[in-house]
C-alpha cells in the first residue's frame, strides 16, 4: 500500500503523556475543524456546507468520549448537541513502515441535540490516513486540520443527514484512457480539488498526468474556477473546453495543447471517494475513480 499521508505523531505523544497523569483517570479534550455537508433527509432544497469545531473529550482510562458541536443547518440555521458517553476502539496499523492509529466511534442513538432531536446512526473516525499532493512552486499550500482528520457521518433525527469532509481534498485511485489506437492505465495520477464553498468553485489539480504509455508525464495540470454544483446528494465539479495551466518555476502559464474538451468530477455517499470523466484534445478519454482518505473499511478489504 503506498499512499501519501499525514502523519499526526503529536497525538500519540500527547494522549500518551496525558495516560501517565493519573492511574485510574485520564481525560483529553481537543478540537478539530472541519466542514459539514448537512442536507435534508426529504431531498427538497440545497444542502447547507458551513465549517464547525468538533471538541472530543476522551476518557483514555475507560475508552469513552464525549462529542459536541454546532453546526449550520440548511435554510441558515443552527443546531447544537452534546452526545452521551460514546465508547471509542484505538486500532493500529503499520502503513509502509509507519504505525498509524485509527480512533473509531459508532453508536446507533448517540444523544441528542439541544432541541431534542436524537443523533443516529453516528459514525466517527479519527484518522491521518488523508492524501496530500506534492509541493510545486506557485500552487496552493496544503492546509489540513492538524492533530487528526475527523470522517464522520449522522443523522439528525429524520431532518438532516450530516457528513464531513474538507474544502482541499487530493483523490487517488486508478485512470483509464482511451484514445485512437489504443488505452493507458495509470496509478501515479492525483487529482487535488481546492474549493471555494462560498462562491461555489473550485481549482482541479491534476498531478503526475499521463494519458498514453508514450507520453512525458507532467508534474501538473491546472484547472482554475471550474463551477461546483452542490446537491443534497453530493457534489459535481462540470465544465467544458477549458484551457488549462502548467505550473514552472513558481509561474503558470496556459498550455492549449491540453484543452479539455469537457470535465466532470462528481462526490457522493459519504463524500470520501470520487468518480472523474473527462476528454482531451478530443482524443484522450479519462475515467478516474478514487478517494482522497483510506478509512477502516480500506484497510479491512485490503486485510482479506
Amino acid at each position: 500500500m503506498k499512499k501519501s499521508l499525514l502523519i499526526c505523531s503529536a497525538f500519540a505523544a500527547l494522549l500518551t503523556t496525558a495516560c501517565s497523569k493519573d492511574n485510574t483517570k485520564s481525560e483529553y479534550s481537543y478540537n478539530i475543524p472541519i466542514l459539514n455537508y448537512v442536507s435534508s433527509m426529504d431531498g427538497t432544497g440545497e444542502p447547507e456546507i458551513t465549517g464547525s469545531y468538533y471538541n472530543y473529550k476522551m476518557d483514555m482510562v475507560a475508552s469513552t468520549m464525549v462529542v459536541s458541536a454546532k453546526i449550520g443547518t440548511p435554510g441558515s440555521g443552527t443546531t447544537q448537541f452534546t452526545t452521551s458517553d460514546l465508547s471509542f476502539q484505538p486500532l493500529y496499523y503499520n502503513i509502509d513502515g509507519s504505525l498509524v492509529e485509527i480512533i473509531k466511534s459508532e453508536s446507533f442513538v448517540a444523544g441528542k441535540t439541544d432541541s431534542g432531536d436524537p443523533i443516529n446512526d453516528f459514525y466517527c473516525e479519527l484518522t491521518s490516513l488523508v492524501n496530500t499532493p506534492p509541493v510545486i512552486p506557485g500552487l496552493p499550500d496544503v492546509v489540513l486540520p492538524n492533530i487528526k482528520y475527523t470522517y464522520m457521518h449522522y443523522n439528525i433525527g429524520s431532518k438532516y443527514t450530516v457528513r464531513t469532509f474538507w474544502n482541499d481534498l487530493t483523490f487517488s485511485g486508478y485512470t483509464n484512457t482511451s484514445y485512437p489506437g489504443g488505452s493507458f492505465e495509470s496509478k501515479n495520477i492525483l487529482y487535488r480539488v481546492v474549493m471555494n464553498v462560498k462562491d461555489k468553485k473550485a481549482t482541479v489539480i491534476l498531478y503526475n498526468a499521463q494519458f498514453a504509455e508514450n507520453m512525458p508525464e507532467l508534474t501538473n495540470i491546472v484547472l482554475k474556477d471550474l463551477p461546483i454544483d452542490f446537491k443534497n446528494q453530493g457534489y459535481v465539479i462540470k465544465a467544458s473546453n477549458v484551457t488549462p495551466e502548467i505550473y514552472e518555476s513558481g509561474e503558470g502559464t496556459p498550455n492549449n495543447k491540453f484543452i479539455f474538451n469537457s470535465f466532470e468530477l462528481n462526490s457522493s455517499g459519504d463524500l470520501t471517494s470520487a468518480n472523474c470523466y473527462y476528454e482531451v484534445n478530443g482524443m484522450f478519454n479519462g475515467e478516474f475513480s478514487g478517494s482522497y482518505i483510506t478509512t477502516l473499511k480500506d484497510l479491512q478489504e485490503e486485510e482479506e
